[in-house]
């Protein structure tokens, strides 16, 4: 049983790893569609070493996982099954949208990759693991300041660029590598705190790199976060800290909120603005608002209705730019209160977990905790890639077992 989790630890820690550099340039989508093909194999591989590892357990231990977190998770995936079941698109909804894969054969992985989580948390390495998420990020963080070089300094235009040149590296599009970048932040922090001397030299220079390609994707949504990082790193751990984060980034997000509304209003017209996608996709979720339209079918929400005027021809919108509002078009009321749900209690057993336990665990779950909240953050500030969605799984499967 030790050599399988060896082996179970070591494929967790190389799809961890190598998942972040996935693409293929030669694919009809090179970026996001290869990492969800890539992240579901990975899933799939874990799920089967699970059973061989834990085969005389497995059933002990899947009661012993059972519990409100993981009911939540399967009443989500079974709520949005129903939406999908009765949505606009029934076949998008199974495989997902064209350049995303964002259906339900996709969610069904993630939810299993939660409890396959929860299953095999105890038993591995902790250490080891943010090590090799933090040596990941740096990674990447080194690959998008070489593409930014290349871009700004040498014209070299065939590299994944937008507007202003700013770079997307591995991930394409730039905001899905700000989201990724700045939501890792906490694990070289971790490396900092937990390196020797001559490492944490290393890991300031990491840290420092990671904010300079965040700048180089031009993401006001990641600079955001980045920033309100340090506040909670220096905010948890004090008196009322974790409530006090808490309540910075929800006024964070009022604050952008309030600031893509002055821009759009600005900027005069916009078909593809934040306040025409969010109000459209509002409008539509009025026409479904139980059930909304099925996974993956946010454009149809978004096609519902007209806004201010009706184009002739209009932008597609396949996202809502804003997770919670992404799950209420799919998902309906009743997807969104379940959603909630889960966002409760897991930042609940997060808090309840670096509240009691020693100093070397409270670095490990005051790692988890800001990661969690810049995620519920950044996420509402624009689309996300899976691999920052693989953070919000990952540590509900974390939360479950801290009961």
């Amino acid at each position: 049983m030790v050599k399988g989790i060896k082996l179970l630890q070591g494929v967790f820690l190389a799809g961890l790893l190598v998942s972040p550099l996935v693409f293929w340039p030669w694919a009809a989508v090179a970026y996001e569609i290869p990492r969800v093909w890539f992240i579901n194999r990975w899933i799939e591989i874990l799920l089967i070493l699970t059973v061989i590892t834990y085969q005389k357990d497995l059933f002990k231990k899947i009661l012993s996982s059972l519990n409100s977190i993981t009911l939540l998770i399967i009443i989500f995936l079974a709520v949005g099954c129903i939406a999908s079941l009765f949505g606009a698109d029934l076949p998008k909804s199974l495989i997902g949208n064209y350049y995303r894969g964002d259906g339900l054969i996709t969610y069904l992985h993630l939810a299993v990759f939660s409890i396959v989580v929860s299953l095999i948390w105890q038993d591995i390495d902790k250490k080891l693991i943010y090590q090799c998420m933090a040596l990941g990020s740096s990674l990447i963080s080194i690959i998008t300041l070489v593409m930014s070089f290349l871009v700004i300094n040498f014209d070299m235009l065939f590299l994944p660029h937008w507007e202003n040149r700013a770079v997307g590296a591995t991930f394409g599009n730039p905001n899905f590598l700000a989201g990724y970048l700045s939501i890792t932040l906490p694990f070289i922090f971790y490396r900092i705190k937990t390196a020797g001397k001559l490492q944490r030299l290393w890991w300031i220079l990491a840290l420092i790199l990671q904010y300079l390609a965040i700048v180089a994707t031009n993401s006001y949504g990641g600079l955001v976060t980045g920033l309100l990082f340090l506040n909670g790193w220096f905010l948890i751990g004090k008196k009322r800290g974790v409530q006090t984060f808490i309540l910075l980034s929800f006024a964070s997000l009022f604050l952008i909120t309030v600031a893509i509304f002055q821009q759009n209003k600005l900027s005069g017209f916009v078909p593809e603005g934040r306040e025409r996608i969010f109000r459209k996709i509002l409008l539509g979720v009025k026409k479904r608002p139980i059930l909304g339209y099925g996974f993956a079918n946010s454009d149809y929400a978004f096609e519902a209705d007209e806004w201010p005027i009706k184009l002739q021809h209009d932008v597609y919108v396949d996202k809502a730019h804003a997770m919670l509002l992404d799950v209420l078009a799919t998902t309906g009321v009743i997807g969104l209160t379940v959603y909630l749900l889960l966002i409760f209690k897991i930042t609940e057993n997060l808090i309840k977990s670096y509240s009691g336990t020693d100093e070397q665990e409270k670095l490990i779950q005051k790692v988890l905790l800001l990661v969690f909240i810049l995620y519920l953050v950044h996420s509402q500030t624009n689309i996300i890639s899976i691999q920052e969605e693989l953070f919000f799984w990952l540590i509900a499967g974390i939360s479950s077992t801290s009961l």
